[in-house]
């Protein structure tokens, strides 16, 4: 009680000193104001705790998930580029597993947050729901313009699971594909197009941060495994989504095919030290046929004056450089 006296003295003096015989007004409508918020608080804690206890009484998954769009609005996203999968028929000979040409797939594994009441367990298994999905990536390179296209459907896929999402935080691996200004500016260009926003991109260590995706490509091998052991086959794309799809498929997984376009080029940024390095600098003189790659070879060729001439052009009558140029060159 002694404390409690204190501090309410404390705030007498505080709001006496604000406001000169007005202290006990002032204070008065501090107490009110903070009234009004606790009783906010506590009618948004009620509207949650009936969302969570509408969840939790939900039966049927779809339902759940609608319920869940509710109050989730951000999904966290890893990607991974998966182990080229090797072609694998159905008891195949020594000889036939040489010469073989894997197939590139792309693992997103999306983890979205349940809701959660005080008293809950504290277990990660129970708080999130993770849904998967797999790009099988045919005649295409692993460049940063088949990532873009593969974020966008992933971005469709979940929108369409939970249509509130709004939010994406994305993490990956530093691979040259991810960590590329051109995919940084396709997110950022065309985030009004995309089915979500991507607030935040985090970029993980070396053989971190991939342990969710590394555990979804064992079970999608041990399933196409199962599969070719039934007496099938897996030499392509198609194949190996119909493995996965079998026997119901993988529970929270979407597979699709891309077939990309092999004639795309793999485009850098040219710098300034490319341009210097290509750059040629011709005689002036007509008919002279040499180039230098630097300024100052130049100059010193034309201040020698030895020129070797290109005889055909001498036959057609080209004529000597011109005055001025020759004049500026002497300056």
């Amino acid at each position: 009680m002694y404390y409690i006296r204190q501090a309410r003295l404390a705030c007498e003096i505080v709001c006496e000193s604000i406001a000169p015989s007005q202290g006990v007004e002032l204070l008065t409508q501090v107490y009110q104001s903070m009234k009004l918020k606790t009783a906010e608080t506590k009618q948004k804690d009620a509207v949650t705790d009936t969302i969570i206890s509408a969840y939790k009484k939900a039966e049927d998954y779809t339902t759940k998930v609608q319920i869940l769009s509710l109050i989730s609005h951000e999904v966290l996203i890893l990607a991974d580029w998966a182990m080229k999968y090797i072609p694998q028929t159905f008891r195949e000979t020594q000889s036939e597993w040489f010469g073989k040409q894997g197939i590139s797939w792309h693992l997103i594994c999306a983890l979205v947050c349940r809701p959660q009441a005080e008293g809950d367990e504290n277990d990660d298994d129970k708080n999130f729901d993770i849904y998967s999905m797999v790009h099988i990536v045919e005649e295409q390179k692993q460049g940063w313009h088949i990532v873009s296209q593969i974020f966008s459907s992933a971005f469709e896929i979940l929108k369409s699971i939970n249509p509130h999402l709004k939010h994406a935080y994305i993490r990956s691996d530093n691979a040259g594909c991810y960590h590329a200004l051109p995919l940084m500016g396709y997110l950022w260009k065309f985030r009004n197009e995309l089915s979500l926003d991507v607030k935040q991109y985090d970029f993980s260590e070396a053989q971190s941060g991939k342990d969710l995706c590394d555990s979804r490509t064992g079970t999608c091998r041990l399933h196409m495994l199962n599969y070719i052991n039934e007496g099938n086959d897996i030499t392509n794309g198609k194949q190996m989504k119909k493995a996965l799809e079998s026997h119901g498929g993988i529970k929270n997984m979407y597979i699709s095919v891309t077939f990309g376009d092999s004639k795309i080029p793999e485009t850098k940024p040219a710098s300034i030290k490319s341009f210097r390095y290509n750059a040629s600098f011709p005689c002036f003189d007509p008919n002279c046929i040499l180039e230098f790659k630097k300024e100052d070879q130049l100059l010193k060729h034309l201040s020698v004056g030895k020129h070797v001439v290109d005889d055909e052009k001498q036959a057609k009558g080209f004529g000597r450089p011109n005055a001025k140029i020759l004049d500026l060159i002497n300056l």
